[in-house]
């Protein structure tokens, strides 16, 4: 019994690694729960590398389905202490004592005396362990038990391609699922969660590792992302198939395939103040999908050219958002201010509007003239909430002028 426990923990420790230990996976944005189904006696314990210890958030750490009386923790001594190295001193090699791990504290065996090391002049007669961590549980009576953390070092995030043309427009959607544990990881069942989720403690998100894809699958294992709907805000998708997630690597996968709505435009928005001003219209698009997309990267091409990137919210079905790639050099406005009147109680300003299309096509533009406090708006201009909007569709090289009065009232 003791021998398959200590057989047990060492899986453990290692990240997972066989598919008879192989985790269930809940993902989130920026964290991960792992689940893995143990037997246990009335006391157990797991042994984990300090560096994958500490990506488990704390106070996640539990076991489920049994009576814990306590759980402690503690780091593992280091398995040098009291051994014999060698030490590089010039061109020589000391015989040397480790006294403590932590700090390289030596004690040179034909001297006596102690010294520091450098780690690297140090050579090791057996492998060094890894620093650890042991955590040790103490239950009522012993199980089936499910062991549970949460854990910074796998997460997922969507990606979006965007691609435009004469002819419509394509939009895809992928998973990564990425690794940075350190460890290889089989996976038995996995659920995706799309949605905000907020953990009540400060914790930092680690930065990803290098991409590294995961092995071809043959097209009869292939994965599949199944949407399983809304639950408490969060929406949850499901993997088809268990797979395993190589060392560092990047688990990427088709993600959701909705109907979408694209809109191309342009536009400007800007704050009155009495000033004349001008600057470039932004190249924008009204983007709406029919099932609910989490938020990620989308990259957009038209004619199979990236035009730029963008990112999208959380995104509710059918609701529209509006993506923006930044300025276009070919679309500007220019805004002209006279003030005709001001006093203590109104202000009144005269403005000239310039929209102009540099452009050999036609472009439908949006300009936003927004305003704050008591206002009123006369001219060719339409008047909302907010303060002045035009929505002209522009033909090549045109250029078209908007007259309107701004009237502040301030009493």
């Amino acid at each position: 019994m003791k021998a398959n426990m200590i057989k047990h923990t060492t899986l453990i420790a290692l990240g997972l690694m066989t598919a008879a230990h192989a985790a269930d996976l809940r993902i989130y944005p920026g964290f991960s729960e792992i689940r893995e189904n143990v037997q246990v006696g009335d006391k157990y314990s797991l042994t984990l590398p300090l560096e994958q210890y500490g990506l488990i958030l704390p106070g996640s750490l539990t076991l489920e389905g049994v009576d814990v009386l306590t759980q402690t923790s503690q780091q593992v001594l280091n398995s040098l202490e009291g051994q014999k190295v060698l030490v590089k001193k010039g061109t020589e090699l000391v015989e040397a004592e480790v006294v403590r791990a932590n700090d390289l504290l030596l004690k040179d065996l034909k001297t006596g005396r102690y010294f520091y090391a450098d780690p690297r002049d140090i050579e090791y007669l057996t492998l060094p362990e890894q620093p650890a961590l042991r955590v040790d549980f103490l239950l009522s009576k012993g199980g089936n038990a499910t062991l549970s953390y949460l854990t910074q070092g796998i997460s997922w995030s969507p990606r979006y391609n965007l691609n435009l043309s004469d002819n419509g427009h394509t939009f895809n959607a992928w998973a990564d699922i990425r690794n940075n544990t350190g460890r290889k990881i089989t996976v038995d069942r996995t659920e995706l969660f799309g949605g905000d989720v907020n953990l009540q403690q400060d914790y930092y998100p680690r930065p990803m590792a290098a991409p590294v894809t995961a092995g071809m699958m043959d097209k009869a294992a292939a994965n599949e992302v199944i949407a399983q709907g809304e639950s408490g805000g969060l929406y949850r998708y499901d993997l088809s198939q268990p797979f395993t997630l190589e060392v560092g690597g990047t688990y990427t996968l088709p993600f959701v395939k909705p109907q979408t709505k694209v809109t191309s435009f342009v536009s400007a928005t800007s704050y009155f103040y009495p000033q004349n001003t001008e600057g470039n219209l932004s190249r924008m698009y009204k983007f709406t999908s029919t099932e609910f997309l989490p938020r990620g990267t989308v990259t957009v091409r038209e004619d199979g050219r990236i035009v730029g990137q963008a990112q999208i919210p959380d995104l509710t079905a059918n609701k529209e958002t509006q993506l923006n790639l930044g300025q276009d050099a070919d679309v500007s406005f220019k805004r002209e201010v006279k003030t005709v009147s001001q006093s203590d109680s109104k202000a009144v300003f005269n403005v000239t509007l310039t929209l102009k299309n540099n452009k050999k096509r036609a472009v439908q533009a949006q300009f936003k003239d927004m305003l704050n406090g008591k206002f009123e708006i006369k001219g060719n201009v339409k008047s909302t909430t907010e303060g002045v909007l035009v929505e002209p569709k522009l033909n090549a090289g045109e250029k078209r002028t908007y007259s309107y009065t701004i009237t502040q009232i301030y009493k």
